[in-house]
This record gives C-alpha cells, sequence and structure tokens, in this order.
C-alpha cells in the first residue's frame, strides 16, 4: 500500500486513481485507530475493560504500525499535503504511533524530517480541521515521554513562535489600511485561525497575544474587520485565559 500511494505517475508501472488513494489512506486511518485501541471507542464500545492478551496485541501492532510507516510517513505528507482529505486523515496518523519505535532505531532523522513536513504543513494550511489535527499531533508528542520529546517542544514552539511572527506582520498592514482588501483579509483570517487552534492545546501566555491582538481589536471596531477574525481573536483570547488560570491555581498550590 505505501509503495502504491508513494508512486509517482510519470514514473510507476502502477498508480491509483484518486478514489483509489483516499481508500487505502482511509483504510491506514483505520488500522491505526485499531493499533492504538481506539477503534472500539469509535464504534461506541467506550467502556469495554480489554484483557492482558488483547493489550499485549494493541502493543504488538502499534509497533508493527508504527515501523511500517516512520519512515516513509513524510514523503506521503509531502506529496498529498495540497490534498485537504487526504491530508486531513494523514496529519493524524502519527497520533496514534509508538514512539519507543524510534527510540530504538535510533531515528532522530525520521522524526526531525516528520516535524518539519508538520511544521510546513502548519504553516500553510488554512482548514481548520486539518489544523485541529496537527495540534493534537504536536501535542502527541509533547506530551509522551520519550527519547525525542524535548525536540518535539522545542519543533512546536518554533512553530508557535512563526505563527506569533507572521500574525504581528498581518496585523501592522491592517492598521496601516482602513479597509482591508481580499488578500489581507485572507491572510489575517489564515494566521488567526491557525493561532486559534493551536492555543486549545497549547499554553501560548509567553507569547503576549493579549498585546498582540489589542490592535486588531481597535481595527475591528472600525467594521474593517470579517466576523471569522473577531471569532478567532476571542477564541484565542479565551483559550489562554483558561491556560493563565490555571497557571495561576498551580502557583497557589505547588504540589498540584
Amino acid at each position: 500500500m505505501l509503495s502504491l500511494l508513494k508512486a509517482i505517475p510519470e514514473t510507476s508501472m502502477v498508480t491509483l486513481e484518486n478514489q483509489e488513494e483516499t481508500a487505502v489512506i482511509e483504510f491506514m486511518y483505520s488500522a491505526a485507530q485499531k493499533a492504538s485501541g481506539t477503534l472500539h471507542q469509535v464504534l461506541g464500545d467506550k467502556k469495554k475493560v480489554m484483557s492482558r492478551r488483547e493489550r499485549e496485541m494493541m502493543e504488538t501492532d502499534k509497533q508493527t504500525f508504527t515501523q511500517c510507516l516512520m519512515e516513509d510517513i513524510t514523503e506521503i505528507l509531502v506529496k498529498y499535503d495540497s490534498d485537504p482529505q487526504k491530508a486531513a486523515c494523514l496529519v493524524t496518523l502519527p497520533q496514534h504511533f509508538d514512539l519507543s519505535m524510534y527510540n530504538e532505531a535510533r531515528a532522530e532523522q525520521l522524526f526531525e524530517g516528520l516535524t518539519d513536513q508538520l511544521r510546513v504543513a502548519t504553516l500553510k494550511c488554512v482548514e481548520p480541521e486539518i489544523l485541529q489535527e496537527l495540534s493534537k499531533t504536536y501535542k502527541y508528542f509533547c506530551t509522551e515521554s520519550w527519547t525525542y520529546q524535548q525536540t518535539a517542544e522545542r519543533k512546536v514552539q518554533a512553530v508557535m513562535n512563526e505563527m506569533a511572527d507572521h500574525l504581528s506582520q498581518v496585523t501592522k498592514r491592517c492598521e496601516d489600511f482602513n479597509d482591508l482588501d481580499e488578500d489581507l483579509t485572507f491572510n489575517l483570517e489564515a494566521s488567526l485561525c491557525r493561532i486559534a487552534e493551536f492555543s486549545k492545546s497549547f499554553n501560548m501566555l509567553h507569547l503576549n497575544f493579549i498585546t498582540k491582538l489589542t490592535p486588531l481589536l481597535r481595527v475591528a471596531l472600525k467594521g474593517s474587520i470579517s466576523d471569522e477574525a473577531i471569532c478567532a481573536v476571542f477564541r484565542i483570547l479565551l483559550n489562554q485565559f483558561w491556560f493563565a488560570v490555571v497557571e495561576h491555581s498551580k502557583k497557589k498550590d505547588p504540589s498540584e
């Protein structure tokens, strides 16, 4: 299956049609859920308690799935990054990886390549559903205790910094114009959408979005910003407000 997905039409003897590619990717998505033990939850069997044998089989399946994909996932993501339907499934696959397989294979270079492609996908993506899955994938990398966790944290921090820098550039341009043209409106909405999706999962208080977003609120009072952009601004502020509440509660009770 992987060789068929990687196949280049101009050079390969056998290639898949668009619908066949979609079917293969959706099959891989289902296999990933089964390997990680989440398929029974999707099917509504959330209360099922797995036996020891079932857990061992799940761990073996997860390792096999990871081993099959870890060398090729980056190449496949690159090939289909402009197809939203396929990308939406593909970016979820690393959420089901057994990350210890990267440790055993000493595959830091493979992980670096994967996170580099996820960065590219994040910074060009404008689809909220895909951005949400990208955020979840990064979160999975950062919350699992494994060898390259610090690498993952560094990578996601770099992505968030780039998103913040892009927003600052777009905001500056918005302040310079009373009426935003179509391109500037699109760039603003896309920038805010990316940050809004990541702000659900990551603490961005250090990026000081309250200060960064204040100029946009002033522009909004003039009626120059779309409703979608205004909603995204308030989503970011609300999400980061909850992170601030959590931080404050931890300072009051260090034992938490």
